[in-house]
């Protein structure tokens, strides 16, 4: 098998209690010809002394290890910033918390390899908690159309794991346009899906391999949720997807009916959330987005009606 080059984007912000297990997952892979960009978000920890110093076993094992220093800007933006440094033919962007299985990049590039016209390819994702327990285990997804993976991930994102994609570069750049993705809040790696789940359909899935996704209970993503924390989200999340596909190269009319579409779903949601947290600003705010979208059901009037009339915001 030829060994083309891959290149991992990792973004970093204050990881210096778990970059080092991503250091040695990187340094254990069989497969060698790798660049390393990770990219350092302004962290205000140890981070970049932590990643300097593992600049040597990275060289002693010829892999090519770039380390990069920006202003705290965001996950997103501190992506942006290492794709435009890849040189490899296929890409892998890792949380920089996680890890894989030492066959993972190997066994993908073989894959792909193997078949020209594949676009991205995964394995399977294992949840882990801080001390080691598999929370939860993402396997083959059982998809009957093309669109699957990317209604999914625009309706239904607990079905779909976002990282530790195998891509092709090549493809890549067909569809992301000058490697720029969106920079909101809420995460980076939507940005990149998306794209390739509507152009390119669901990825190819290679059994035998695992990414290890660890669950960091003082991270951003897990900490303890609330009603208007999930809001947040929600809205975070809602920008993500449409700001995304605005960016994307659709017809105009199916652009303009999935954003109506996924406007109106994130304003239920929102909705549902603000009733739990019982004040009736909330509640009358997006009980008036859903009465110009003209989606309003009658359990929503009566919830409006209901908790509106009892407290006061």
């Amino acid at each position: 098998m030829d060994m083309p080059l891959v290149s991992i984007v990792t973004p970093c912000y204050n990881g210096e209690k778990y970059i080092e297990r991503f250091f040695h997952s990187i340094l254990a892979q069989k497969y060698k010809n790798l660049q390393l960009i990770f990219v350092n978000d302004g962290s205000t920890d140890s981070t970049i002394e932590i990643a300097q110093s593992y600049k040597e076993q990275f060289i002693s094992s010829h892999i090519d290890f770039i380390i990069l220093s920006q202003d705290n800007n965001g996950q997103a933006s501190a992506l942006n910033r290492g794709l435009k440094k890849v040189r490899g033919k296929y890409l892998l962007c890792m949380d920089s918390d996680d890890s894989l299985s030492e066959n993972y990049i190997n066994e993908s590039v073989k894959l792909m390899e193997n078949d020209k016209n594949l676009a991205y390819c995964h394995g399977n994702a294992c949840y882990i908690d801080n001390d080691g327990n598999t929370l939860k285990y993402f396997e083959k997804r059982n998809s009957q159309n093309f669109k699957d993976m990317f209604y999914d991930i625009v309706f239904h994102p607990q079905k779909v794991f976002f990282s530790g994609y195998l891509v092709r570069t090549e493809f890549l750049d067909c569809v992301v346009k000058d490697r720029e993705i969106y920079t909101g809040k809420g995460g980076q790696n939507v940005q990149l899906l998306l794209p390739l789940a509507w152009y390119y359909g669901e990825p190819a899935f290679i059994d035998n391999i695992t990414y290890n996704y660890y669950i960091i209970s003082t991270s951003h993503s897990h900490s303890q949720n609330t009603s208007e924390k999930v809001i947040e989200q929600l809205e975070n999340y809602k920008k993500i997807l449409i700001s995304t596909i605005t960016m994307m190269s659709i017809s105009t009319d199916e652009k303009n009916s999935i954003v109506k579409d996924i406007d109106k779903h994130y304003t239920k949601l929102c909705f549902g959330n603000a009733v739990d947290t019982k004040k009736s600003t909330l509640i009358k705010k997006y009980y008036n987005e859903l009465k110009l979208q003209k989606s309003l059901t009658m359990r929503e009037r009566l919830l409006k009606l209901k908790y509106c009339n009892l407290i006061k915001g």
